[in-house]
């Protein structure tokens, strides 16, 4: 069995981001997009896996290996690749991390998605490893894959993946054939991490219990996504994305609580992170949060003209 990850608080999160400068330029590593992936808080360092895109297509896409004591300053080979040889092909882009955690028995344990060749079928992972540098195995299948007679009967990717007393449970996004562009977030539960079933799950009352819709917070939004998972001494807490309606690539980070993982809750005075918190004209893109010493780190990945880079955000009680 696996350990419980650092508890942040379950009071309502304030977000402030951290700086006036990026603390990644994905230039440093020979990119120029840094997508956050996954990232994990373990002996007082700060791990990230992110993946490196070229405007031109010249450099497929490499999971890096980066660190940092304080979320600041980071560091890591700018040629490492690792999840290269997937035990499981995919299309160009390849395996995407999005969660990871440490076991009880040192095991590092990775989790993301990916697309079957021909850019279709979205699937979810695993991988393990004897520590952060690898080297990475993938388990040999798909570990989760869209529900052909359910609401994400075509989409099911950026699995966030916690540990608990009796097992894992999954928080992933998901779309149906009917709205492939409104996406929601599903609830998943496993006694071995490689087989799962879904569970019912609503926020702010919704009576649709099937997934947690993009109407959440008060927010008026046309698409829930990424979400992240953590335990709270109530139970747990999200933090995910919305893509506002009526407003191209308008995203905002918000954060809910529940004591079950079914009927989630958006506090009333829960604070969220959006583009005008930020210095410039920025498009917030992708994010990946981390727990430690009761409060979340997040890097957010900021799009420019051209190229992005990743900001420090601190959400704290």
């Amino acid at each position: 069995m696996t350990a419980e990850p650092p508890q942040p608080s379950v009071a309502a999160l304030t977000f402030s981001v951290v700086g006036d400068a990026p603390v990644i330029d994905p230039a440093d590593y020979g990119a120029d997009y840094l997508l956050p992936g996954a990232a994990v808080a373990h002996e007082q360092t700060y791990h990230l896996y992110p993946v490196t895109f070229t405007l031109d297509g010249s450099d497929s896409p490499r999971v890096l290996h980066l660190t940092s004591d304080d979320g600041r300053a980071w560091s890591g080979d700018r040629s490492a690749s690792m999840l290269a040889d997937f035990a499981i092909e995919l299309d160009v882009n390849g395996p995407i991390p999005s969660s990871a955690f440490v076991a009880d028995d040192g095991t590092w344990v990775m989790y993301g998605g990916g697309r079957l060749p021909g850019g279709t079928d979205p699937i979810v992972w695993r991988a393990t490893a004897p520590g952060p540098n690898g080297p990475w195995t993938a388990h040999p299948d798909p570990v989760f894959v869209p529900d052909v007679s359910g609401w994400d009967n075509v989409a099911t990717d950026h699995p966030a993946v916690l540990p608990t007393d009796n097992g894992y449970l999954m928080g992933y996004g998901g779309a149906g054939a009917a709205s492939p562009n409104r996406g929601r977030i599903g609830m998943a539960r496993s006694t071995d991490g490689l087989t799962w079933t879904r569970m019912a799950a609503s926020i702010d009352g919704a009576d649709d219990a099937s997934a947690l819709g993009p109407s959440a917070c008060g927010v008026d939004a046309r698409s829930m996504f990424e979400p992240h998972l953590f335990a709270t001494h109530g139970g747990h807490r999200l933090v995910f994305g919305v893509m506002l309606e009526g407003e191209l690539d308008a995203m905002e980070i918000l954060a809910a609580t529940s004591s079950d993982a079914s009927n989630w809750t958006c506090a009333t005075d829960e604070d969220t992170i959006a583009s005008d918190d930020f210095p410039g004209e920025p498009s917030l893109h992708s994010f990946v949060a981390v727990a430690v010493e009761g409060a979340l780190l997040i890097l957010v990945e900021i799009l420019g003209e051209a190229s992005s880079t990743i900001w420090l955000v601190r959400a704290g009680g």
